[in-house]
């Protein structure tokens, strides 16, 4: 595939629309995906990217859309997991939980409707290769917010049970010094704080003698002194144990999981990268539908038949501010390979050749166009655009010099397969 001038979809204004579908991506590998597009030749892959596109499109107005949420990479898991013996981090096994629970949610939507209804979206799916069991082993050490179970295992069962016990004494422990420390006025207005991992007691500057204990720390003015008294400080100090050994236990359970997904390392990147495609498509259909676009007929010879068609941008800024956007329809193909617009200046006919031209140019890219379905778009092999506010030869000789060398690429490369824009062709 080949064009000129380089910057034709700035041109065409194609940029903006990759623009718009991008900001539509909940992923940045995505939005990377959608910024990438570039026209095709190949009629099958084109056909196929549309049809996707128009399935997603589809089961969203039946009411039924494909369960899809924001989501981070977990490049740094599978790097992780490269290491032999190397435990995933916390929040790295709250990174793959929110791929895998995508993986999963997407499992039981394809379990759940017919194979032939959405048959290209659940190929797909199938053709990645998801397994369940990676996501239920890592749901028995994670809850919904991605925080370790108390119940992850027996022994965190007993370590968390053991805490709460003690927790409890502290909490009686403290509540009767409470009592006793306010009545004899060793107390501000904060009556506790947290020093160095530990529960203190906030008193008054003056009186943290008269209190049996630590002290921690002292507040920037100096008027309080953070305190752990006698009495509490075994506690804490059993508690300090309990927390160590509920991290010992947590580390051995993170890096037995670990050992269990490094089998599905491969599988891991596999299903991120469907994620990822299937999040540029789900945005692909989403400027469709919101463009009113459709799937043409394709064809594999240099034409197009376009019935109805609209420019996207000026029908979306046109639909903000209520107005009507006029359609156009034209056909061009064998033997009729030109058609010349005339028409009186501020007649629309630079926007109706970029419209034109947008529709091809995004129609070779795989999207859906916003013209009927009645359509035809063909399959052209080069592209060259001449379109864009010209100045005089008088204002400016370089415009002059600029199209002429323009043209001059134009013939060279211009063959059976060349589709050619020219705009004010006569200056």
């Amino acid at each position: 595939m080949q064009w000129i001038p380089g910057n034709i979809e700035a041109k065409i204004e194609f940029d903006k629309i990759k623009q718009l579908i991008a900001g539509k991506c909940l992923t940045k590998e995505g939005s990377d995906l959608i910024r990438s597009i570039s026209p095709m030749i190949d009629v099958a892959k084109i056909d196929h990217q549309m049809s996707e596109a128009a399935e997603v499109m589809q089961a969203r107005e039946e009411d039924i859309p494909l369960p899809f949420s924001s989501f981070d990479s977990i490049q740094s898991c599978l790097e992780r997991l490269r290491l032999e013996n190397a435990p995933l981090s916390l929040e790295e096994m709250q990174l793959l939980l929110g791929q895998l629970a995508q993986m999963d949610s997407l499992h039981q939507y394809f379990k759940k409707i017919d194979p032939d209804y959405l048959p290209l979206l659940g190929g797909a799916f199938q053709a990645a290769g998801y397994e369940p069991e990676l996501y239920t082993r890592i749901r028995l050490i994670l809850d919904d917010d991605g925080s370790i179970r108390p119940d992850a295992s027996r022994m965190l069962i007993q370590i968390t049970h053991q805490m709460q016990e003690e927790e409890k004494v502290l909490d009686r422990t403290f509540a009767r010094l409470i009592n006793t420390y306010r009545q004899q006025g060793y107390l501000g207005d904060t009556l506790e704080s947290v020093r160095n991992g530990r529960r203190v007691f906030a008193v008054h500057s003056e009186h943290k003698r008269k209190i049996r204990g630590i002290i921690h720390d002292e507040s920037t003015t100096g008027r309080t002194a953070y305190v752990e008294p006698d009495e509490i400080i075994q506690i804490n100090n059993n508690l300090f144990d309990l927390q160590m050994s509920w991290r010992k236990e947590v580390h051995r359970i993170l890096s037995e999981f670990a050992a269990f997904a490094r089998h599905y390392r491969e599988s891991l990147a596999d299903w991120q990268e469907y994620l990822w495609q299937l999040d540029a498509i789900r945005a692909k259909s989403l400027f469709a539908g919101q463009i009113h676009a459709k799937k043409p007929s394709l064809s594999a010879q240099p034409e197009f038949a376009l019935v109805e068609a609209k420019h996207p941008l000026l029908y979306l800024k046109n639909l903000e501010s209520g107005k009507e956007t006029i359609p156009l329809s034209i056909q061009l193909g064998y033997p009729k390979r030109l058609a010349l617009l005339s028409g009186p200046n501020a007649g629309g006919k630079s926007v109706a050749l970029k419209t034109i031209a947008l529709c091809q140019w995004m129609a070779q890219c795989g999207l859906l166009i916003p013209a009927s379905a009645d359509s035809t778009i063909g399959i052209f092999e080069e592209f060259v655009v001449d379109i864009g506010d010209q100045q005089s030869i008088e204002d400016d000789l370089s415009t002059y010099s600029s199209r002429l060398k323009l043209m001059q690429e134009m013939i060279r490369m211009a063959g059976a397969r060349t589709l050619v824009f020219i705009d004010e062709f006569g200056t």
